[in-house]
C-alpha cells in the first residue's frame, strides 16, 4: 500500500500517480452516489405514479359501476329523480378523471363518450 495514496490501492489502469489516483477514485465515489442517488428519486417517482395511476384506475371503476348500477335500476323500472342527480355526479366525476389521465398523457379530453 502506498502512504501517499491516501491508505487506498493504486488504480492499476490509471497509471498515474497516486495522487491523481485519490482524485480517481474521489470523483469516482461522487459519480457513483449521485448516479444511485437520481436512481433512487426516479424509482421513487416511478412508484408515486403507479400509485396515483392504481388509484385513478379504482375510481374510474367504482364510478362505471355506479353508472351501470343506475342504467340497471332504470331498465328494471325503478327510475327515481334523485337518479338524474347522482348520474350528473358520476358523469362530472368520471370526465374530470378523464382530463386528469388526458394531461398526463398528451392526448386531449372530448372523445370519451357522455352518458345521458
Amino acid at each position: 500500500m502506498n502512504s501517499s495514496s491516501g491508505g487506498r490501492e493504486p488504480f492499476a489502469a490509471s497509471g498515474g500517480t497516486p495522487q491523481y489516483t485519490t482524485f480517481t477514485y474521489d470523483a469516482l465515489g461522487r459519480v457513483v452516489a449521485v448516479a444511485v442517488r437520481v436512481d433512487a428519486e426516479e424509482t421513487n417517482r416511478q412508484i408515486h405514479e403507479r400509485r396515483a395511476q392504481a388509484e385513478t384506475s379504482r375510481r374510474a371503476l367504482e364510478i362505471e359501476r355506479g353508472i351501470t348500477g343506475i342504467f340497471e335500476a332504470i331498465e328494471n323500472g325503478m327510475y327515481q329523480p334523485a337518479m338524474k342527480a347522482r348520474m350528473s355526479e358520476l358523469e362530472q366525476q368520471k370526465a374530470e378523471i378523464e382530463r386528469a389521465s388526458c394531461r398526463g398523457s398528451g392526448r386531449s379530453a372530448g372523445h370519451a363518450p357522455e352518458y345521458r
